[in-house]
């Protein structure tokens, strides 16, 4: 591992990120004590945790590095999201600090999407100063409600820091550096825990990825309350037989959204839609029912089509236009749940694979900020033969976090793509590309779906830069050099090579 990329894995942005409160500044000098003394300790930390695990890749983020022109809030919760282990310079400046509020809450988020339990067991605590206990934020206590040990750097007699205010003039250094010689060992463990982790993670995968079978999916149409009961036994039905539902969750029909039903209409085999009579009662939920359906017959879906038979079609006499919609699908529609099921997993098996033995890629494509608008262009290019480029356009405002955002809320992503384009099409953007990949890998310990299921990266380089094949060699990820508009022949054969 080496270069920009941490020691505890791709997954991550930085080893560790330190939260600490600047303190006061004195009107005299401008300066604060309390950061002139987290500055000497954080800037011998390093060391402190190079030295056991002998690697010199030990990332450390902390306020100080921030460019002056950058976006605070997006970049520091970037930083903190992006972090193993997070520790906390306790004082009482920290516990009055709404930053440090907000750094603890976004990494407590992220500790729990990562599934890491209380989280504790990546903080560790700098005890500057003596915090009566009640009060402690309850992130940094256990169970029980007990604050954690944390390693003390506080004298019991002055109440300051050990050093305090540079521990490099003090009389008291020894007592800094001791603590230190405590705190970066401990911290170097956790590390090395850390990328055993990712590691195993990341080799279970593989194999299971290579050999993964294609899923079909089933677009199940939301539906009036009165066929709720009828929607969640079809879609019980279907995924006992191993056959994924969309949207993922039940949702009333008046909730959708158009954006979000086209999204997931990209991706699926089959198209199943529920009649009641609760649906003429409105012209607007009449104009969604068959909106729905409109989409499935433009997107060649098989339909199949379900009517409570215990509902007389007279009853909808009070809205002809609703009456008249059903009766011309009555020669279609099954009254029979079981029966349904049946005739779709049967439509399902019939519907040709490719002819290559069952290879079928769906893929999702990312590209620098500034080529967005012209995501279209280079979404026309990428479509190969049996790959199909996710329909979803990336965010217009760019950046990793809100790429981050976009994946996290479309699970569909993870669930159904193959693969992961990442487009190298604007030069010395090689940072940019690196970065993507690395909040890929991230998002993959946050997404509620098995190893198995998550997509590999792959570099597509349009630049032809001699260093962009030696940063995918670096990483690790498969790498494709294409030319626009020319024969998709080799890169077909990257995807292949790289999901199998």
């Amino acid at each position: 591992m080496s270069g920009d990329t941490p020691y505890s894995g791709e997954s991550f942005r930085n080893d560790v990120f330190v939260s600490y409160s600047h303190g006061k500044e004195l009107a005299e000098s401008g300066q604060s004590h309390l950061k002139l003394w987290s500055d000497v300790l954080i800037s011998n930390l390093k060391e402190y945790i190079s030295v056991p695990l002998r690697s010199a890749d030990v990332k450390i983020w902390n306020d100080g590095k921030l460019p002056p022109n950058s976006p605070i809030t997006d970049t520091i919760k970037e930083a903190v999201e992006g972090s193993a282990i997070l520790v906390v310079i306790l004082t009482d400046s920290y516990l009055r600090s709404d930053w440090c509020k907000a750094e603890r809450e976004w990494f407590a988020s992220e500790v729990s999407r990562r599934g890491g339990g209380s989280g504790l067991e990546s903080v560790f605590v700098i005890r500057a100063t003596n915090i009566e206990h009640e009060k402690w934020p309850d992130f940094l206590k256990d169970e029980s409600g007990e604050p954690s040990l944390g390693i003390n750097f506080c004298d019991r007699k002055s109440n300051f820091p050990y050093g305090f205010p540079d521990p490099n003039k003090a009389k008291d250094q020894g007592d800094f550096y001791a603590s230190l010689s405590n705190l970066g060992p401990s911290v170097a463990r956790a590390l090395e825990k850390v990328k055993s982790e990712f590691e195993k993670a990341r080799s279970a995968a593989k194999p299971a990825v290579a050999n993964r079978p294609i899923v079909r999916t089933v677009y199940v149409a939301p539906g009036t309350e009165d066929v709720r009961g009828a929607l969640k036994s079809i879609r019980e039905k279907l995924t006992q037989r191993g056959i994924k539902v969309a949207p993922s969750e039940m949702v009333a029909i008046d909730q959708i959204h158009g954006q979000v039903t086209n999204e997931v209409f990209g991706q699926a085999r089959a198209f199943v839609q529920c009649f009641g009579y609760m649906a003429a009662r409105t012209p607007e939920m009449i104009s969604r029912v068959e909106r729905l359906h409109k989409l499935a017959c433009e997107q060649n879906l098989p339909r199949f089509l379900w009517r409570d038979s215990k509902i007389d079609i007279d009853l909808l006499s009070y809205d002809l236009e609703y009456k008249n919609f059903i009766q011309r699908l009555v020669p279609d529609i099954q009254m029979d749940i079981d029966v349904l099921v049946e005739e779709l997993c049967s439509k399902l098996q019939e519907i040709q694979l490719p002819e290559d033995g069952g290879f079928s890629s769906t893929a999702y494509m990312e590209i620098p900020s500034e080529v967005y608008h012209e995501f279209d262009r280079w979404r026309k290019d990428i479509q190969v033969p049996d790959c199909v480029v996710f329909p979803l356009t990336p965010p217009q405002k760019g950046g990793m976090s809100e790429i981050s955002k976009e994946r996290r809320a479309k699970q569909l992503i993870y669930e159904e793509c193959n693969v992961i384009l990442h487009l190298y099409c604007v030069k010395g953007q090689l940072k940019w590309m690196r970065d993507s990949i690395i909040n890929s890998e991230k998002v993959k310990t946050r997404i509620d779906c098995p190893q198995s299921a998550h997509p590999t990266n792959l570099i597509v380089d349009y630049t032809d830069e001699t260093d962009t094949e030696l940063v995918a060699q670096t990483i690790g990820v498969p790498f494709c050099r294409r030319r626009e508009g020319e024969d998709s022949a080799a890169l077909l054969s990257a995807i292949k090579k790289a999901i199998r």
